[in-house]
């Protein structure tokens, strides 16, 4: 699938303060309101410009999904209804793959044998969160929005709590890329002083900058 045939995809602008800011666009490169609200107010006073690429990155991914799935999901958002833990779960399996791929078959039930590429476990664990992150803040601006009396508060509550649920429950544990901290073992310290005084034939250090180590 090539880049013509995105019905969602970001764009970076450069601003005159030479500070780049991603937008989502639609295929004919028409801003995505709801998405972009939420970069602009939320998102981009609290993370690094690449790191906000990425974030609007699995936005669009998130819409791209939505809209093969005949989802309308700003109507989904603005309304309360959000999304069936069927649908949620279908969203966070999807974001596990990568981008064409994980968008061509974005409205199927993704299933591993279907040998698609995937991505590392910790990006997935960050696109969930994401993702997570954008559809309950979708759901609160219109909670917020509502009288206190209003009937939908606790159902769209529900909403969001499903979210938050069934996002645990994508979370990968990732591959270390460093080791664990670990202390010194007991004797360890003492030998440690021991090699680090100026005099010590096993210091490591040339004699003229051992005092100053």
């Amino acid at each position: 699938m090539g880049n013509s045939e995105r019905a969602f995809r970001v764009r970076v602008c450069r601003l005159s303060s030479g500070e780049r800011l991603p937008l989502v666009v639609d295929r004919s490169g028409v801003p995505v309101p709801q998405a972009n609200r939420w970069a602009i107010l939320l998102r981009r006073p609290k993370v690094q410009e690449n790191s906000l690429v990425d974030e609007m990155r699995t936005i669009a991914h998130i819409h791209e999904w939505a809209a093969r799935r005949l989802i309308d999901l700003d109507s989904r958002l603005a309304t309360g209804n959000g999304f069936g833990s069927l649908e949620i779960d279908a969203l966070y399996q999807n974001l596990r793959y990568r981008r064409p791929d994980g968008r061509q078959v974005a409205h199927t039930d993704i299933l591993d044998e279907l040998s698609l590429k995937v991505v590392a476990p910790n990006t997935h664990g960050t696109r969930v969160a994401v993702a997570r992150d954008y559809l309950i803040w979708g759901l609160e601006q219109t909670l917020y929005s509502l009288d206190v009396t209003d009937e939908r508060i606790s159902a769209i509550r529900e909403r969001c709590e499903l979210i938050r649920r069934s996002s645990i429950e994508f979370k990968r544990p990732g591959v270390r890329t460093t080791p664990p901290n670990q202390g010194l073992q007991r004797q360890l310290p003492q030998e440690l002083i021991e090699i680090s005084h100026p005099e010590s034939a096993l210091n490591p250090f040339s004699k003229r900058v051992r005092f100053r180590n």
